[in-house]
């Protein structure tokens, strides 16, 4: 990934880092009381959000309602994660990418919900890493789902995958990360 000033794979957002990403999700585990937890509860804490947080919710849609290759989304408006119900099926059956993506769309609704109606006004300027809507979400998921503490040195991508129910793909990129 470029982390040059030249990165904008989303809107520019209040800067975080990843410490502050890593705080949030270590009171959010401490919250829900899963610090000792592995494999994070997706769908439990989908329905957690939704029973918390007023005016949330989530839909489960048929495919032909979202855009080609968009599997859910979170939609400010209406503070709603909207999910393809297949993918909603694969996340509920342990799939790895569909519970990132799932709690992607839940990320960008603890870190952005004030700031998601300017989106829509907001140009594409280049802007810093920490500064970038999808950075932020994915930074956060990253620390959900792997946290650093049960990480450790010498663990492949495969034993990741396995002890943490994510993706290849998820498990390669955090395991670049917690060699930096």
């Amino acid at each position: 990934m470029n982390h040059s000033s030249k990165f904008a794979s989303g809107i520019r957002v209040t800067g975080r880092s990843r410490v502050e990403l890593r705080d949030v999700a270590s009171l959010i585990r401490k919250t829900l009381r899963l610090e000792k937890c592995a494999k994070f509860p997706v769908i439990r804490f989908l329905e957690y959000m939704q029973r918390t947080f007023e005016g949330f919710d989530f839909e489960i849609v048929e495919k032909v309602e979202l855009p080609k290759g968009i599997y859910a989304y979170y939609n400010p408006i209406q503070d709603c994660v909207v999910i393809d119900e297949r993918f909603y099926a694969l996340a509920n059956q342990g799939n790895g990418f569909a519970l990132w993506t799932i709690l992607h769309e839940c990320a960008h609704r603890i870190l952005h919900r004030k700031q998601m109606a300017a989106f829509a006004r907001q140009d594409r300027t280049p802007h810093k890493p920490y500064e970038d809507s999808e950075w932020q979400a994915n930074t956060l998921v990253a620390e959900l789902m792997m946290p650093p503490e049960m990480l450790h040195d010498g663990m492949t991508a495969e034993e990741i995958v396995e002890k943490f129910g994510v993706s290849p793909k998820a498990a390669e990129v955090r395991l670049e990360t917690y060699k930096k």
